[in-house]
């Protein structure tokens, strides 16, 4: 589990635009979400006060949805 940040490690295609990394609760509420501006990167998340639990994490790209996970904070 997560206590402290989160890193999101990408690495996409080199014609992928309008890249972004959302971190969405349980009910679908987007609680964090950045824009990458290349197309090789890393981005952080401070977690910060956000509640302790279960969250998705997701990587789009082009308008598609381009990978997906779990992500537990403690």
């Amino acid at each position: 589990p997560a206590s402290d940040q989160v890193s999101f490690n990408y690495q996409v295609p080199e014609n992928t635009e309008q890249l972004q990394v959302r971190v969405i609760d349980i009910t679908g509420k987007a609680v964090w979400q950045q824009a990458a501006h290349s197309t090789v990167g890393s981005l952080q998340w401070q977690i910060g006060a956000t509640p302790r639990g279960l969250y998705l994490y997701q990587l789009w790209g082009n308008g598609e949805l381009l990978e997906s996970g779990k992500l537990l904070t403690k």
